[in-house]
């Protein structure tokens, strides 16, 4: 019991103290529940071992769930600034129409 524990605090250590491919100071939610949900999996299956491989293949899996989910709301944002210009590229050729026939209507401002 006392080498599970102490492998347990290792790899915690080990896992907190290297990041990822990240470079935020904190784990995230994903990573967390990854690590958690891997480390309890690879103990039930494999021991002490197996805790090591679940966590850090669960830490690993965590990271790139958060990535995904970081690239959907740069998605959404850009459609949304994709319409925009839209919109305001309508409203200028509309202004530029408007001037073109005040101009050949004689029309002064």
């Amino acid at each position: 019991m006392k080498k599970v524990i102490a492998i347990s605090t290792l790899v915690t250590a080990v896992i907190l103290g290297c990041g990822s491919n990240t470079a935020h100071a904190e784990a995230s939610k994903e990573e967390n529940i990854g690590f958690a949900t891997g480390a309890l999996t690879g103990a039930a299956v494999g021991g002490p071992v197996g805790f090591i491989v679940g966590a850090v293949a669960g830490v690993l899996i965590g990271d790139e769930v958060e990535q995904a989910n970081k690239l959907e709301g740069v998605e959404a944002e850009l459609a949304s600034t994709l319409a925009s210009n839209q919109k305001l590229e309508k409203e200028l050729a509309m202004i530029q129409e408007t001037i073109e026939y005040e101009k050949t209507a004689g029309i002064e401002a």
